[in-house]
């Protein structure tokens, strides 16, 4: 019988026990509120301190999953380019519920950070992207108290990635192993019928029928595999005299259980046709993964605003303004000449420039192959009003113009937003010079074939110089070669630029650039003119405003 001590203690046991239990409860409670999370690394001036601040910043509230961890994972699974395809394929791997990006600009003196958040289950953005800003390179006041309000609350409202199931094909063990188990309980089956069958021929044959001998039982074996053999009498129990034994009811049983056997044959081809769709899955999921690394061999994380408008990334280009145009041409003659042609000594001239490149495969800036450099190049310029005048005063109306359509592959040095890019061209050209009228000097329509290099060099993320180079091959050059004229020629030419480029926002820049443009004259001395060579020369510039995209 308990006492009154003994019930007292029980209920302070009691009272104790139900108090862990509690706790052990809240704590798991606690526990599940909480999501795994990952921090990416964080692009842009002093992203690493930003991203320790905001690890640190989550931390308090969530499991904060290392980086390192991620990276591993992301390349095991060749899923390192940021796509919702790939983030969710990480995630669902390590169990994450919340992938946190972000990327750091510098305006003057403050930094812009634009952090994103998405779902680790569906691997999507979920919501706007975050934007604050800090007055020096850390989570200050404002930036915590803005990413605390909208990012952490986020965070708790994200959907918990490990629970159920997955729909990826791509990973599908428990399937196959189904399949594999639905075809080894048919096989459970055989075992069992065979020791069965096993134990009736041990067992001593009744009164009346003849026992089976070691042959009769291995040919029921071989019928037990599927085949099927009937027994014959043998020829020296036939000249002994004996009689065939009877079918006993042993025999009976033997045959019965030869029946689950024949089954298990069956089902065995049963669940081989059954794991076809299995193979069939394995081998799209193979498929699918060669696709991705294919994807992820081409593309990488999204860089952030300033490395995605750089020379070495920008996917347009695209530039209008005014431009001025002098032109002067010179002739030779041989030293025993009497006289020398009239050459040509223009004063500047405006007109008015488009140029626009572009690199096609660039514009969702996260290729990291080499086909998003390969671009082309549209240039268009023409003088406004010109008009040419001779020696005694009269005056000829003039056009000038020229236009270039040039293919452009660059290479940049880094992928930030001040790596120096090298650029090499090859355009076609053609570019005029007309005068109207009946004059000694004849007028040039070349069409060029121009391979060429180029530098871009950023000083800062706001000011770019750029240096440009070509090299001039005329396939004609118009008036000046006919027969009436100066004859057949051999004509070559270069042309070089000069320019810089300086950001007035990050998509908006101004550009101030000269050039110089020469072509030579060798006649071969078949016209009607004399003269033994001529230098046509061009001197520019032009003050411009484009747009990058």
């Amino acid at each position: 019988m308990m006492n009154s001590r003994s019930i007292a203690s029980t209920s302070k046991l009691l009272a104790i026990v139900v108090a862990v239990c509690a706790a052990l409860g809240a704590s798991r409670v606690a526990e599940a509120g909480r999501k795994r999370v990952v921090v990416l690394d964080f692009d842009g001036p002093k992203g690493e301190k930003f991203h320790a601040d905001l690890v640190k910043l989550i931390k308090k509230t969530h499991t904060v999953v290392p980086t390192t961890k991620w990276n591993t994972a992301a390349e095991q699974l060749s899923a390192g380019a940021l796509s919702d395809k790939n983030i969710k394929k990480v995630a669902r791997k390590l169990k994450i519920d919340a992938v946190v990006e972000g990327q750091v600009e510098k305006r003057r003196e403050e930094y812009i950070l634009r952090i994103r958040l998405h779902g680790g289950k569906s691997g999507e953005l979920i919501g706007d992207a975050i934007t604050t800003k800090a007055q020096t390179a850390k989570l200050d006041g404002r930036a915590q108290r803005d990413l605390r309000d909208e990012l952490l609350g986020a965070i708790d409202n994200v959907e918990s990635n490990r629970l159920g199931g997955t729909d990826d094909e791509a990973d599908a063990p428990a399937t196959v192993a189904r399949s594999d188990d639905d075809a080894e309980r048919p096989g459970k089956k055989v075992k069992k019928a065979e020791a069965e069958a096993d134990d009736a021929d041990a067992r001593p044959a009744k009164k009346g029928f003849a026992r089976r001998g070691d042959d009769e039982r291995g040919a029921d074996r071989t019928e037990r595999r599927g085949k099927k053999t009937e027994r014959e009498p043998d020829d020296d129990d036939a000249t002994a005299g004996k009689k065939p034994a009877k079918k006993s009811a042993t025999d009976d049983a033997v045959l019965a259980s030869q029946k689950p056997a024949a089954k298990s044959d069956g089902d065995s081809d049963a669940a081989v046709d059954d794991d076809k769709p299995a193979r069939s899955k394995r081998v799209a999921a193979r498929d699918d993964t060669d696709a991705a690394e294919v994807d992820a061999a081409r593309t990488g994380p999204r860089p952030n605003q300033a490395v995605a408008l750089s020379p070495g990334e920008r996917a347009l280009e695209a530039v209008g303004g005014l431009s001025v145009t002098s032109r002067s041409m010179s002739f030779t003659v041989a030293t025993n000449a009497t006289t020398k042609p009239p050459g040509y000594a223009g004063t500047p001239v405006a007109g008015v420039m488009l140029d626009v490149i572009a690199y096609p495969l660039a514009f969702g800036h996260d290729r990291t192959d080499q086909l998003k450099n390969v671009g082309v190049e549209i240039l268009y310029d023409r003088v406004i009003s010109i008009n040419s005048k001779d020696a005694q005063g009269n005056t000829y109306p003039t056009t000038e113009s020229r236009y270039w359509l040039t293919a452009m592959f660059r290479h940049a040095f880094g992928r930030d937003a001040t790596a120096p890019v090298v650029i090499g061209s090859l355009g076609y050209g053609g570019q005029s010079f007309e005068i109207q009228g009946n004059i000694p000097l004849p007028s040039v329509t070349y069409a060029i074939v121009a391979p060429g290099a180029g530098l871009r060099y950023p000083a800062t993320e706001k000011l770019t110089f750029a240096v440009d180079t070509k090299v001039l091959f005329p396939l004609s050059t118009g008036q000046i070669q006919n027969a009436d004229r100066y004859g057949a020629a051999s004509v070559f030419g270069f042309e070089g630029a000069l320019g810089a480029d300086y950001l007035i926002t990050p998509n908006i820049f101004a550009r101030a650039m000269g050039r110089f443009e020469t072509l030579g004259f060798n006649f071969k001395g078949n016209g009607t003119l004399t003269a033994s060579g001529a230098r046509d020369s061009y001197f520019g510039g032009a003050l411009t405003v484009g747009y990058l995209y």
